[in-house]
């Protein structure tokens, strides 16, 4: 309609051909555009489905109460439209919520915790920090402990741990990380996960830090790096954002007395393996997007429906259900994580290809 400023037209464009916003210093118009409402108002759909707006009617877009708001039209859609909740109905995110099982067996609720010393091990003493971190400070008298411990949060959780090494994990949601009280007296620092973790590794050449989970031994270099191997997803991922790390696919998952693993593969920054049914396959992702949780918001990059509903199931704690005819519709976006749900569904809602009903701790997806 030829009514944006040059500054409004760039932001646009800069969106559409990077993925990103890069700030301005608007004068004619202060725009107020929040990323994550833009971002999922317009959803990466399939070619046949349906088409992204083309530039020129993208920069006619509806600037409103100071939020800049890109939609797709959806003709003939007879579903039912504008999900609304009253408060009691509305669902808080997750938070900062773990429990410590120690290797004698006592476990510590970490959510109820008092920040300090929470118990002293052989060689370690184990500190609840503020903003939700676990750490583990060597002790310079007494003997080093090789029992292990472990770190669980429950769906709608998250928790940060520093090893005893120095090194940082980022639990996700209803995931658990087992490791030992102390490195000290261990040619390799070994853990062992369950779920999803982002892993900041001390360098330390003479230990190698390897990482094992169901289906995937991941050996680190120093270096930083996500692993997501959920129970019922389909593959198991690492990605890669800095330093580099060797994976093997662990053969045999099925009969752990006789593992064994098959070749192994060095990923580079900016690369993901998947693995699946024992094989690795590497390509170039957003690695932004598969770390995204640990930042505090969701990102999506060609995600379908079931994948974006997999990760609000476990971060809100709800149990989610479809009705309707599937479809191939795809989505990319970014949504915070400390919203309620209402306003996360709301988001996916105003691509207008899909709607929910919410009952309890229940969303329906209806296509």
């Amino acid at each position: 309609m030829g009514q944006c400023t040059p500054e409004e037209q760039a932001i646009v464009e800069n969106w559409l051909t990077f993925g990103e916003v890069t700030p301005f210093n608007l004068t004619d118009t202060e725009l107020a555009a929040d990323l994550e409402d833009i971002q999922m108002k317009i959803p990466m759909l399939k070619p046949k489905k349906r088409k992204l707006l083309p530039l020129a009617a993208t920069a006619a877009c509806l600037v409103l109460c100071g939020s800049l708001y890109l939609y797709i039209s959806n003709k003939g859609n007879d579903k039912p439209s504008g999900l609304m909740l009253s408060k009691a109905q509305d669902l808080a995110p997750g938070g900062n919520k773990a429990t410590l099982t120690l290797a004698d067996g006592r476990t510590i609720n970490l959510s109820d915790a008092k920040e300090g010393e929470l118990v002293k091990q052989a060689g370690v003493n184990i500190v609840k920090a503020a903003n939700g971190q676990l750490i583990y400070n060597a002790l310079k008298t007494g003997t080093a402990s090789t029992s292990y411990n472990m770190v669980s949060t429950p769906r709608g959780g998250q928790y940060q741990v520093v090893l005893p090494d120095g090194s940082r994990a980022w639990l996700n949601a209803a995931s658990s990380l087992k490791f030992p009280a102390s490195f000290k007296s261990m040619k390799t620092r070994k853990v062992e996960l369950i779920g999803e973790a982002y892993f900041e590794i001390a360098k330390d050449k003479d230990h190698p830090f390897i990482v094992e989970s169901k289906d995937q031994v991941v050996e680190v270099l120093g270096t930083h790096f996500n692993i997501s191997n959920y129970a019922g997803e389909e593959t198991s991922k690492t990605t890669l954002l800095e330093g580099a790390v060797r994976i093997a696919a662990v053969l045999n998952s099925k009969n752990p007395s006789s593992l064994r693993l098959a070749p192994s593969s060095i990923l580079q920054p900016g690369q993901q393996a998947k693995i699946s049914k024992e094989n690795i396959k590497i390509a170039n992702v957003d690695a932004e997007a598969d770390v995204a949780w640990k930042n505090g918001y969701f990102k999506f990059t060609d995600n379908r429906i079931e994948d974006i509903m997999r990760q609000v199931s476990r971060w809100y704690d709800v149990e989610v259900s479809y009705e309707g005819k599937a479809n191939n519709d795809v989505y990319s976006g970014r949504i915070s994580r400390f919203k309620n749900i209402s306003q996360v569904l709301k988001m996916i809602e105003s691509a207008e290809s899909v709607h929910f009903k919410v009952e309890g701790r229940r969303i329906t997806v209806i296509q």
